[in-house]
């Protein structure tokens, strides 16, 4: 059976009938090449305007299932409050204000010190596996751009305007146990939905309060030859605004994915491409030590869900309450509707600028037919079987470098 307990894949292709994990062992090459990388990076840091930074969460978690005889746990988990992870960015003044932007980031389990598998290369990507094969590396950022008084614009792997948007709505930012990340199981994971590979990001200055977002993915990059990926497959943009007025921060945006067809057994490409489309909108109101938020998401067909959402948040001394409920709805092929309602609270208590302890708790009530997970930042509770209602309290310390 099942554990109730595992480690979101972050970038795993995940259903709301099977949450599966991939876990692969870091090489020892790997990690010599990391050491090697980071002493090269000490020795020319100085001379360049280079940083190296990162965050390292961990806790305790006490998980209660209504699973008979394997409902309960506790157990020591990573991303708790945020992703653990490290990065280097870096920028060059090219002068009349215009400067060259890198950024290279990777994540990792803290309780382990395993780097985050990911599904980040859509050119490989078959049949079966339609975010293409799984390694490690720079899942989350590797980029390389220009900056100025035009914006900035990006090639490499980012972040989609609607994982912005979501982001800046939550009023959990996407951490802690019921942040706004339940619809990514709901889509297939983040790949090609949050994150995105082979693309060209633009990020417009802020004019009159407003800003916006651009990305085109060039996708998988096929050829299009016979039984291979088709041209246009996992080709993908996306546009998103932003308006800011005092307290009041709006988000709205709209992407659209194209993915491959396929049919037949085996499984194999038919040559077509077909297309999914996503929006999300929301807004977050601030006033003093309090914010309030709702948003409302839509995922298209095939995976037709949705969610609307609000939370507040209220800050007091070195201290922070958070409290958010959801809804999550999946409507089947067959007409038959999947179901949940999640809530969330956390209590954050800083200690420094940079370090903070925490405390979360979180409550998903599947309907009959529902099996999604609960969601922290970066690990999952996930049901073992349809109708389950997953909880979990954690407690835990985070620290920015």
């Amino acid at each position: 059976m099942r554990q109730a307990f595992t480690k979101r894949p972050t970038d795993a292709h995940l259903t709301t009938t099977q949450v599966r994990t991939v876990r692969r062992r870091t090489p020892l090459a790997v990690s010599a090449s990391v050491g090697t990388a980071l002493c090269a990076f000490t020795l020319s840091a100085a001379a360049q305007n280079v940083t190296l930074y990162g965050t390292v969460d961990a806790g305790v978690v006490a998980v209660r299932n209504d699973a008979p005889k394997a409902g309960n746990q506790t157990l020591v988990g990573s991303g708790i409050a945020s992703p653990s992870r490290w990065g280097i960015r870096g920028k060059e003044d090219l002068g009349g204000g215009l400067s060259a932007i890198f950024q290279l980031e990777s994540g990792f389990d803290t309780d382990t010190g395993e780097m985050k598998p990911f599904a980040g290369n859509p050119s490989s990507a078959t049949p079966t596996l339609p975010n293409g094969t799984t390694g490690t590396g720079f899942n989350r950022r590797a980029s390389l751009g220009l900056t100025g008084d035009f914006g900035q614009i990006l090639i490499g792997r980012d972040y989609s305007p609607l994982y912005y948007a979501g982001y800046y709505v939550d009023v959990m930012h996407f951490g802690f146990f019921g942040n706004l990340q339940s619809i990514v199981q709901a889509a297939g994971g983040l790949e090609r939905l949050a994150r995105l590979s082979n693309g060209v990001f633009y990020t417009s200055p802020v004019i009159g309060g407003f800003k916006a977002r651009a990305v085109y993915s060039f996708g998988s990059e096929g050829s299009g030859g016979a039984g291979g990926i088709p041209k246009r497959a996992n080709t993908f943009y996306g546009l998103g605004g932003e308006y800011t007025n005092g307290g009041l921060n709006i988000h709205a945006t709209y992407q659209k994915l194209n993915y491959p067809e396929v049919a037949g057994k085996p499984a194999a490409f038919t040559g077509n491409v077909l297309s999914r489309w996503d929006a999300m909108l929301g807004a977050i109101y601030t006033t003093g030590p309090f914010s309030v938020s709702t948003s409302y998401w839509k995922v298209g067909n095939p995976q037709n869900a949705q969610s609307a959402a609000v939370g507040v948040s209220y800050a007091f001394g070195a201290n922070k309450v958070y409290a958010q409920m959801q809804r999550l709805e999946q409507k089947g092929l067959l007409s038959t509707s999947r179901n949940a309602n999640i809530f969330g609270v956390a209590f954050t208590h800083d200690l420094s600028r940079r370090t903070q302890l925490y405390a979360s708790y979180g409550h998903i009530q599947n309907r009959s037919n529902a099996a999604f997970a609960l969601l922290a930042s970066d690990l999952y509770i996930a049901p073992t079987a349809a109708g389950q209602t997953p909880s979990a309290f954690g407690m835990g310390i985070k620290h920015d470098f």
